[in-house]
Order: structure tokens, then C-alpha cells, then sequence
């Protein structure tokens, strides 16, 4: 799993946890590690780990809360306080076991796809 982001808006190091979550009840919620971003560059944070199926990445900056919904209200552009700008996460290895997947194949499988050529001309 690679990480890539700053420190927003702070001259100091925003730090973060990163955690294994899912909505499955009673399953284990491992946290695969604490890391920092300092302000200016994008940087890059990286760690190994196994994702089970169900699984998704969160990213959780320290010290840093919109408890009276500012952003919600105003929204991200008009929020004048620190953060942390995660610009994005990437995960390597196997996403699935089969492809295409069984979802896949009950909405497309038998469908005769084809390019309309009126929606891009090029294709013309």
C-alpha cells in the first residue's frame, strides 16, 4: 500500500494512522501503522500488508476534527484550518480472486457490446 500526500495549510508535520477497516460486524479492525507528511511536497508513505476480502483502507489524521461540521457546511475550500492532502492511494497485488468477476458476468456477460460512432467521431 503507497500513500501519497503533504501536510495542508500547517507548517508542521500532520501525523496519521492508517487502519485495515470493514463493515463486517465482529471482524478484527488492524491498524497497519502510524506515519507523518510533512507540509509542502508531496511524499510518499509505504507498508506491506494483507487486505482480506471486505477490507478498505482509512486514513486517520491526529488532532484534526470538523466537530462543528464547518466543511460539511461550507465546504473543503472555504476550511481555513490544518489538514492532511492525501492525493492518492494505491494497493498492489491481487484484487480479486477470478476476473471477470461473478457481478461482472451477470451484468455484461451475453450483452452485444458495440462502439456507437455517433457519440465519438473519431470511431466514424
Amino acid at each position: 500500500v503507497r500513500i501519497t500526500g503533504y501536510a495542508y495549510q500547517s507548517d508542521d508535520p500532520v501525523t496519521f494512522e492508517v487502519n485495515a477497516e470493514t463493515f463486517v460486524r465482529g471482524a478484527e479492525q488492524p491498524n497497519l501503522g502510524y506515519f507523518s507528511f510533512q507540509p509542502g511536497k508531496p511524499q510518499t508513505v509505504e507498508l506491506e500488508t494483507w487486505l482480506d476480502d471486505r477490507y478498505m483502507i482509512q486514513v486517520k489524521p491526529w488532532g484534526i476534527a470538523d466537530a462543528d461540521f464547518a466543511i460539511k457546511k461550507n465546504g473543503v475550500a472555504n476550511y481555513k484550518g490544518r489538514g492532511l492532502a492525501v492525493q492518492h492511494i494505491e494497493v498492489e497485488g491481487p484484487i480479486t480472486r477470478e476476473f471477470p468477476t461473478q457481478g461482472h458476468r451477470l451484468l455484461f456477460e451475453g450483452l452485444n457490446r458495440v462502439i456507437d460512432p455517433s457519440s465519438n467521431p473519431k470511431w466514424g
